[in-house]
C-alpha cells in the first residue's frame, strides 16, 4: 500500500467515525441518543412560575418587664407583597426569635396584606425577631430583615 492509498483509507475511516458519532449523538434528529425516550410521551402542564415576595417587619416593646415579672409584651407588624407590589391577603406568616428554631407566634395577613398583633414573651433582655412567609404554589417564600427589641429595665445579663 502506497502512501497516497494509506491517506485515503485514514480519511475514509475518520469520516465514518464522525458520521457514526453524529448519528449516535442525535445530530440528525434520529439515532439512539436523539433525545427522545418514547414517541408518544406527553409532557405535563408547564409548572407555574412562582412570584417573588417581600416582607416588611417590625417588633416593638409595648409593655416592659417590671420588678418581679419575667416577661414583656411585644407588638409585631408587617406587610407581605409580591414583586409587582401587590399586597397578598390570607397568607400565613411565622415570627421567629434570633435562634431561628423557635416560632414565637404566627399571623395571617389581612385583605391589605398586613399582619399585626401582640405577644407576651418571657424575655427581658435584648432579643431579635424576624418574619418568614413559607411560600405556596403561586408565591416564593421570603424572610424579612431582623427587628431588635432592646433590653428592658430588668434584664439579668
Amino acid at each position: 500500500m502506497n502512501q497516497k492509498t494509506l491517506i485515503i483509507v485514514i480519511v475514509a475511516v475518520v469520516a465514518v467515525i464522525i458520521v457514526v458519532g453524529l448519528w449516535l449523538a442525535g445530530a440528525a434528529g434520529s439515532g439512539p441518543l436523539a433525545g427522545t425516550i418514547c414517541d408518544n410521551c406527553e409532557m405535563g402542564p408547564t409548572p407555574p412560575i412562582q412570584l417573588r415576595t417581600f416582607l416588611t417587619f417590625s417588633a416593638t416593646q409595648i409593655v416592659g418587664c417590671e420588678d418581679g415579672l419575667q416577661g414583656r409584651w411585644i407588638q409585631f407588624s408587617g406587610t407581605l407583597k409580591d414583586i409587582n407590589n401587590n399586597l397578598l391577603p390570607n397568607q400565613g406568616v411565622l415570627i421567629y426569635d434570633s435562634s431561628g428554631s423557635n416560632v414565637v407566634t404566627s399571623f395571617t395577613t389581612d385583605q391589605n396584606g398586613a399582619f399585626s398583633g401582640q405577644k407576651a414573651v418571657n424575655q427581658c433582655c435584648p432579643i431579635t425577631y424576624y418574619a418568614v412567609f413559607g411560600g405556596d404554589a403561586q408565591y416564593q417564600g421570603s424572610r424579612s430583615t431582623t427587628a431588635s427589641v432592646p433590653a428592658s429595665n430588668y434584664c439579668n445579663q
